[in-house]
This record gives C-alpha cells, structure tokens and sequence, in this order.
C-alpha cells in the first residue's frame, strides 16, 4: 500500500547483506510492486479472476473434448485434473517442448486416480499436448502477422537487445 516506506524498510533490511545492493535488483523489485498496483482496484481483480476462471473453463473443455474425440472414456473432473496437473507439471525446468514432464503428468493422474490403462492414458497425454502446442505455434504465428513481425525482424530485436544487455 505504500511502496516508498516499503522499500525504504527493505533497505535498512538488506543494507549489511553486499549482494542484495545491486541497483538492478532493486529496480526489479519495484517493478514486481508496481505489478501489484492493480490488486488496489476491485474491478481490475474481478476482472483477472473472471478471464482466468473463463479460460480454465475452456482449457478444461478442450482436455475432456480430445479425450471425448478419441473415445477415451475419461469423467470431466479427469480432464480438470489432468489440465492441473500438467499446468503445474510444466512449471518445472524440463526439456524443450515439455516433453516427457507434461506426459508423466498427464500418465501419472489418469492410471493413478481414474484406473486408466497406461498406453491408453499415454496416447490421450500425447494428442492433448499436440493440439495445444499446434495451437500456441498458429497463435503465435498469427500473432506476429497481425503485429507485423517477420522472424527477421524479431531477430533484428534479440540482436538488438543482446547488445543493450552487455553494455547495459
């Protein structure tokens, strides 16, 4: 509620410790509370919490649609569950892609709490994680058109930034 005095008892907190004086990280931090600026307007809460319950709500229709395409019996709590997990599962530093974390994940709810059959569990883990990285790719895809990237462009803008991070 008052990021000053915040940070100034921060200060006082860290000032013994030398590595916690670098301005970057200090600039970091206020940057992290200038970002909880928007917990101070109830509207702009309602809002985030509205768009984030509307789109678990579709993600969680899709995990339970694929299943239903692939005649893979699976009861709509699995489908959440697995979307759950898989989300936090991907959390973790893994391979590109996610690969294998996203399948354990996936693997390990459906045999484990609903009785499935390992393949099949892994076969629904595999289609599920492909239509969402086909998805992220057309997105993205469409994304940059629309923004008028070109993949020559956005590597003109890592060059660029690349150079201002090492003189920076």
């Amino acid at each position: 509620m008052n990021k000053e005095r915040g940070l100034g008892l921060m200060r006082r907190i860290a000032a013994p410790i030398p590595v916690l004086q670098h301005s970057k990280l200090w600039e970091m931090l206020e940057a992290v509370i200038d970002g909880f600026a928007v917990l101070q307007s109830p509207r702009a809460v309602f809002g985030v919490a509205l768009c984030a319950l509307i789109a678990w709500v579709i993600g969680g229709f899709v995990y339970w649609t694929t299943a239903f395409a692939m005649n893979y019996q699976i009861p709509l709590t699995a489908a959440f569950l697995v979307m759950t997990i898989t989300s936090l599962a991907v959390v973790v530093p893994s391979s590109p892609g996610y690969v294998g974390v996203f399948h354990a994940g996936a693997v390990f709810i459906l045999t484990t709490m609903f009785g499935s059959d390992q393949t099949d569990a892994l076969s629904y883990a595999i289609v599920v994680h492909a239509l969402f990285y086909i998805w992220l790719i057309v997105f993205g895809i469409f994304s940059m058109w629309r923004e008028g990237l070109s993949i020559q462009s956005l590597r003109m803008i890592e060059t660029q930034a690349t150079k201002n991070e090492s003189t920076g």
